[in-house]
C-alpha cells in the first residue's frame, strides 16, 4: 500500500493533469461548464446511487461518513471514455471519442479489522479518513456555425473553451455503533477559458472579432454526510459474516465563494495574405471577482442482502438559480437528480467458478441540468438520463484481495433542439490492504 500512496501524492502533485478537458460538449459552454457527477467508478455501474449505500473495501466520496465504516485501507483510481454525438436543431455532428482521470483517492480506518476480531470487547467507537482530487466541472467545446446575412453575407462564428473546476479534498468520519457522521474539508481550484471568434467570410476587408474571457478561481467548502445502519439478527451473527442490512444516508454541501481573477479581451483583426492588422478595443486583466456556487442536499436509502444482492436509491437537488458570477452576468436552473441501483453475485465464496464471485451491477440516473438552451429568449430545461451496467471483478495484488469495476453507461443529454447521445465507458481499480495500523502482539 505504501506504493499507492506515493502514486497518489503524485499525481496529486501533478493536478495539471486534470486541467484540460479531452469533451465536446456543447453544454459545457454555460455557468462552471458540465457539472461532473461526484461518485466513484465503483458507484457507477449501481447508477449512482451512492448517498445511503457503502461497502467495506471501497471508498464512497458522495457521502464522507462513510469512510469510518472501512475495513481495509483502499486506493482508489477512476478513468472513463466516452464516445458521443451531438445533434443541433435536427443536424447531426460527427461521433467523436474523449477520455479523462477521474479521480485519485485514498482511504483508510483508523482501527484495524483484525485487532476488532481478536479484541471483541475494545471501544465500540471507529475512525476513517480519506483525501483525493476529483473534477467538478469540465469545459471542453469547439463549435462553428455559418450563417447568411443578407447584407453581410455569410457569417462563421466559432465558438471555443477548454479547463474546469476540480478539488482537493480531506475527510475524516468517526462511527459509534450502528451510527457515523462524517466531513471533507474542499480546496476547490481550476481555470475556466471561453473563445468566441466572428469571421465576416464575404467581406475581404472586414474586421473580425476576437472575445475571450478566461478566469483562476479558488476557494474553500465543506461537505458533510450522516449514516444510520440497522442490521437484521445481529446478536446472532459470526464476526466474519455480513448480515442483511438497512442503511439511510443524508449528505450535502456548503455554498462555496470562489475568488476569481479574470482577463477579458476583445481584439479586432484583419488579414492581407501574410500580414495581420490587429485592434485592441478591450484589454482588462487581472479583474477582482467572486463565484459563487450554491449548497446541496441529498439522501439515500440501501438494503443489502448480504453478500448475494443490495438495492440502493438516491436523491439529490442542488439550487444553481443562486449560482453568481459578479464578472460575468449568467442565469442557471435549479438541479434535481434522482438515482437507483443495484447489484447481485451468483456465489461469493464459490471456489470453482471466477464468474460466480463476480459482482453484476445494474442501474439508472434521472436528473435536470442547471444549463437553459434554446431557440427563445426564456429558454428550455436540459434533461440528461441513462440506464447502466457493470461488473466488479476481484483479483489478487500484493496477496491481498482487490478490485477492478468496469461500467458503461448510455445516455441521453439534450432539450429537444440541442441533443447529445452517448456511451459511456468506466474504468476503476481499488487497491486494498488490511494491514494498516495492525497492532502485532508478537514480534
Amino acid at each position: 500500500m505504501v506504493r499507492y500512496i506515493a502514486i497518489s501524492i503524485l499525481i496529486l502533485l501533478q493536478c495539471s493533469v486534470f486541467g484540460q478537458a479531452t469533451d465536446n460538449s456543447i453544454f459545457s459552454r454555460f455557468g462552471i461548464g458540465d457539472i461532473v457527477s461526484p461518485g466513484y467508478s465503483s458507484f457507477t455501474g449501481i447508477g449512482g446511487a451512492a448517498s445511503g449505500y457503502y461497502t467495506d473495501y471501497t471508498i464512497n466520496n458522495v457521502n464522507p461518513a462513510s469512510y469510518s465504516r472501512l475495513t481495509t485501507a483502499a486506493f482508489d483510481l477512476g478513468l472513463s471514455a466516452r464516445n458521443f454525438q451531438t445533434e443541433i436543431d435536427g443536424r447531426s455532428g460527427s461521433r467523436l471519442w474523449s477520455g479523462n482521470l477521474d479521480n485519485v483517492a485514498i482511504a483508510f480506518p483508523l482501527r484495524n479489522s483484525i485487532n476488532k476480531a481478536l479484541n471483541p470487547l475494545t471501544s465500540p467507537t471507529d475512525f476513517g479518513m480519506a483525501f483525493g482530487i476529483n473534477p467538478i466541472s469540465r469545459i471542453g467545446y469547439n463549435v462553428s456555425s455559418i450563417e447568411a446575412d443578407s447584407n453581410l453575407g455569410n457569417v462563421e462564428r466559432n465558438y471555443t473553451g477548454f479547463g474546469g473546476l476540480y478539488k482537493f479534498y480531506w475527510g475524516s468520519s468517526i462511527e459509534y455503533k450502528n451510527f457515523s457522521a462524517g466531513i471533507n474539508a474542499n480546496m476547490v481550484f481550476g481555470r475556466l477559458n471561453y473563445e468566441k471568434n466572428i469571421l465576416f467570410i464575404d467581406l475581404p476587408a472586414a474586421f473580425s472579432n476576437l472575445f475571450s474571457t478566461s478566469y483562476n478561481a479558488q476557494g474553500l467548502g465543506l461537505d458533510y454526510g450522516v449514516m444510520y445502519t440497522y442490521i437484521f439478527d445481529e446478536e446472532n451473527l459470526d464476526q466474519n459474516v455480513v448480515g442483511n442490512r438497512l442503511t439511510v444516508g443524508v449528505h450535502g454541501s456548503t455554498g462555496t465563494t470562489l475568488n476569481a481573477t479574470a482577463n477579458v479581451e476583445n481584439i479586432l483583426f484583419q488579414n492581407f495574405g501574410s500580414i495581420a492588422v490587429t485592434d485592441t478595443l478591450i484589454a482588462d486583466t487581472d479583474i477582482e471577482g467572486e463565484l459563487k456556487l450554491p449548497s446541496s442536499l441529498g439522501m439515500g436509502i440501501s438494503y443489502q442482502q448480504g453478500l448475494k444482492w443490495a438495492i440502493s436509491v438516491a436523491y439529490t437537488t442542488t439550487p444553481w438559480s443562486n449560482y453568481s458570477n459578479s464578472i460575468v452576468q449568467e442565469s442557471l436552473r435549479d438541479v434535481n437528480s434522482f438515482n437507483i441501483g443495484g447489484w447481485f453475485t451468483p456465489n461469493a465464496k464459490s471456489y470453482t467458478s471466477y464468474f460466480k464471485r463476480i459482482r453484476y451491477k445494474f442501474g439508472a440516473f434521472y436528473r435536470t441540468e442547471p444549463t437553459q438552451i434554446s431557440q427563445s429568449e426564456a429558454g428550455a430545461e436540459v434533461e440528461h438520463y441513462g440506464v447502466t451496467l457493470g461488473t466488479q471483478l476481484p483479483f489478487v495484488s500484493q496477496r491481498k484481495i482487490s478490485r477492478g469495476d468496469i461500467s458503461a453507461t448510455l445516455g441521453y443529454k439534450g432539450n429537444g433542439y440541442i441533443n447529445e447521445r452517448y456511451i459511456s465507458l468506466q474504468f476503476g481499480f481499488t487497491f486494498n490492504d488490511d494491514q494498516w495500523f495492525l497492532k502485532r502482539k508478537y514480534n
